[in-house]
């Protein structure tokens, strides 16, 4: 892969629709990730289903790591409030290597209005 292939794949990430991530979520097919604060997802909740992995902790790729330990040849879908945060999640962890990372489209609040199942 080019140096300037690899920049575009970073720039865009593959997106999910929140629809179809809960449907490859609850078949064991793809492991849902939030990259919000602790804190955000108390107060609006997170996609049913997903771990919370904090982007802004200082072990995020390690957390992320040993969140999907158990599912290692899975896709990884990231969610945030928007998708902002996903994206530079999405860059962290290929940069550390990581692959098959898709961001789920509108974040938590695109969740929401598809009327999908929310975790506390």
């Amino acid at each position: 892969m080019s140096v300037f292939s690899f920049l575009g794949l970073l720039e865009s990430s593959p997106t999910i629709t929140p629809d179809d991530a809960h449907a490859r979520c609850v078949s064991g097919e793809i492991v849902i990730i939030d990259v919000r604060q602790p804190e955000e997802c108390s107060q609006t909740g997170r996609p049913g289903g997903s771990v919370n992995v904090s982007l802004s902790s200082g072990t995020f790729i390690e957390d992320v790591r040993q969140a999907t330990a158990d599912y290692p040849d899975i896709p990884i879908a990231l969610s945030c409030r928007f998708g902002s945060r996903s994206k530079t999640a999405a860059r962290r962890l290929l940069n550390s290597g990581m692959d098959n990372i898709q961001i789920v489209k509108g974040g938590i609040v695109g969740w929401k209005k598809s009327g999908l199942p929310v975790d506390s």
